[in-house]
């Protein structure tokens, strides 16, 4: 079990396995999407079936994609599973 928080962005299919193994990992888990009612519907599906294990809003939740900026700064792991055609993450948001 690890007290580090890992940044998922998207929450899509790709996030959600993504966010369930980090989960199982031992990881606590942070949702961020440009769409947050689809980040909390991700992270209240991953809560209610958790697929063997037990999570509760401990271990993963979701955050406005505005505060992207300020946890990439601060987490140590960040995994980015969007289908944005741009780039979500630009040099001048990492300090």
């Amino acid at each position: 079990q690890t007290n580090i928080e890992a940044i998922v962005i998207g929450a899509g299919e790709m996030s959600e396995l993504a966010s369930r193994h980090l989960l199982k990992a031992g990881f606590k888990v942070i949702i961020c999407s440009r769409n947050f009612d689809k980040a909390k519907l991700l992270v209240n599906s991953i809560i209610e079936d958790g697929n063997g294990e037990e999570y509760s809003s401990n271990d993963i939740k979701a955050i406005n994609y505005n505060k992207l900026t300020t946890l990439l700064n601060e987490k140590q792991l960040l995994i980015s599973a969007t289908s944005a055609p741009y780039p979500i993450i630009t040099q001048k948001m990492v300090k």
